[in-house]
């Protein structure tokens, strides 16, 4: 049983669950959910509703898989020149504003950002002792043992 998320003006019109609240009130721009973009979006989904997809075990951890933070100055939508979108360069503050205060109000989740090797992580992460960078070439490892264990290390089932 699939959900289909959007905001909660929204939702009714498109037959779709309203997002969860933020864990937070904040009075910065960055703070309305309406200024959220779908990345954080649901990273807080994932974190509220703990999702038993490892052999229906839940877990305190989350993968962020695709998220690359911008790291060139080209388009960073793959949504480009489609309908509603243009192929408008957007400024990722918001993006490691809002993942941060998730790091922050979800501590009991362990956080890990699979990307490349190169990749910059934002210097306000590292801040939090639940957040970590792993390459592909680990993350695929870790798929491997799991899959040869079918288990999940204590500190990651909830």
């Amino acid at each position: 049983n699939v959900k289909i998320y959007t905001r909660p003006n929204w939702n009714e019109k498109h037959k779709a669950e309203a997002y969860p609240e933020l864990p937070y009130r904040g009075d910065k721009r960055q703070d309305d959910p309406w200024h959220w973009n779908s990345g954080p979006h649901a990273i807080n989904i994932a974190c509220q509703t703990k999702h038993a997809g490892w052999f229906t075990k839940k877990t305190n951890l989350c993968f962020m898989i695709g998220f690359d933070l911008t790291q060139s100055d080209t388009c960073n939508n793959i949504y480009k020149n489609t309908e509603g979108y243009d192929n408008k360069v957007i400024d990722p503050k918001y993006w490691h504003y809002q993942l941060n205060q998730l790091f922050a109000h979800h501590s009991q989740i362990t956080f890990v950002w699979i990307a490349p090797e190169d990749y910059v992580c934002p210097d306000a992460w590292h801040n939090n002792e639940n957040f970590f960078k792993e390459t592909v070439e680990q993350f695929n490892q870790f798929i491997k043992d799991f899959t040869y264990n079918h288990k999940l290390a204590d500190q990651f089932q909830a």
